[in-house]
């Protein structure tokens, strides 16, 4: 089985496409140990701390002390806090490493300074300083990070085969807009080779019931500079039934192909003008499909080719080729009898309106149509299942 699986099958039979690659080495991922020493300063035991400000000048709230290995008990000497924002915190090496993943904790919060989200980031980029443009390479991007818990640590991992020496958080905004920036400890690690993946199957539901419906998203991932692709898709059509293509903003569906029947697809696709280049993580196209039997189901990228529009055209290797996983499930009728019969809507419509997770309706599937209510929705989708019951023959 290539790449990652989740709970789709599909076949993905051929996509060509033009991308040009970030970069064609293989994709890092993080490993555990934090790469810091438990600093004591901004320059010992190694490396060097910094940051663009911190409250108290050069007697709390250090740049090192959000690298020195304690978390964020009480205490200034524990914890960064800058004193406007944006900000940022940077952690320089003595040599280059190639750091896959990162961790924040929370800032101490029993001053009443902070409150559980408080003064931690909520937007920012990490990054990496490339010694040769002279300027920050933007390896992570976070935005809406709240729900911050005090002393927990938070992990953040990312896709990075380049070397720094130099790594920082860039801080654009904080979560209760006070002027103050502050983490209570950052970690960063280093990763190991594996395969990168480029294209991929992202299925917006992993497991289905019979005959619902759900969009699978081809998705391009670890790739720059793309303007056009061509992909070929094989998909289970023993368990799903296909029911066509969706666009999205930006990309332009030029051609597609389906082999009645094959499960078999092609789709070639190009990019709207230069502000819609691929350049980083992006839905390509949204693939419907109904689930037709139960089992799970593969959706497979089998081929594809990208190229960057001036003189790149190449064919993705089998590994840069992903595929998903759609689980498919027999649907519960609303007394778990087995099948659907005049009794279960009898049931959801003497129930009509209540709530489907009250006590008294816990031996039953009320919520056919899944939204937290008994609805005319489930009553309406009862009698359609009650029709394709073989069992169901009444009298007149």
């Amino acid at each position: 089985m290539k790449g990652k699986r989740f709970k789709i099958y599909f076949t993905l039979a051929l996509l060509m496409v033009s991308f040009v690659f970030v970069n064609t080495e293989p994709q890092v991922y993080a490993a555990t140990e934090n790469l810091i020493p438990a600093m004591t300063s901004n320059t010992t035991p190694s490396g060097t701390a910094s940051a663009s400000s911190n409250v108290g000048g050069s007697y709390i709230y250090q740049p090192y002390t959000a690298f020195n290995h304690k978390g964020a008990p009480s205490g200034n000497e524990n914890y960064w806090v800058s004193t406007s924002k944006p900000a940022w915190l940077a952690y320089e090496f003595p040599e280059a490493k190639i750091v896959t993943k990162y961790t924040l904790t929370q800032d101490y919060d029993g001053s009443g300074l902070s409150t559980v989200n408080g003064r931690c980031p909520r937007d920012w980029t990490f990054e990496g300083w490339n010694e040769v443009t002279n300027q920050w390479d933007i390896l992570d991007t976070r935005m809406n990070i709240t729900n911050w818990e005090y002393n927990v640590k938070r992990e953040f991992t990312f896709n990075n085969s380049n070397p720094y020496k130099k790594y920082r958080i860039n801080i654009t905004e904080n979560n209760d807009g006070s002027p103050n920036v502050a983490i209570g400890e950052m970690e960063m690690m280093e990763g190991s080779p594996a395969p990168v993946s480029v294209l991929d199957i992202e299925p917006e539901k992993e497991t289905i019931n019979l005959n619902e419906t759900v969009i699978a998203n081809l998705v391009i991932d670890n790739i720059n500079d793309i303007t056009a692709k061509d992909i070929r898709i094989a998909y289970d059509n023993q368990k799903l039934e296909f029911l066509g293509f969706e666009e999205v903003s930006g990309i332009k569906l030029v051609k597609s192909l389906e082999e009645t029947g094959s499960g078999e697809l092609r789709v070639i696709l190009a990019s709207k003008g230069e502000a819609n280049i691929i350049n980083a993580k992006e839905i390509l196209l949204k693939l419907n499909f109904k689930g037709i039997a139960m089992g799970e189901a593969l959706v497979d990228i089998t081929r594809g080719r990208v190229t960057d529009g001036i003189e790149m055209e190449r064919d993705l290797t089998e590994v840069e080729c992903h595929e998903g996983i759609i689980t498919v499930e027999g649907l519960a009728d609303v007394n778990n009898s087995g099948e659907f019969t005049l009794l279960d809507l009898g049931i959801d419509a003497r129930h009509l309106t209540k709530d489907p997770a009250s006590p008294e309706l816990a031996q039953y599937n009320t919520d056919i149509v899944v939204n937290g209510q008994i609805d005319e929705d489930d009553l309406l989708e009862i009698g359609r299942l009650i029709l394709e019951n073989p069992n169901y023959l009444p009298n007149n």
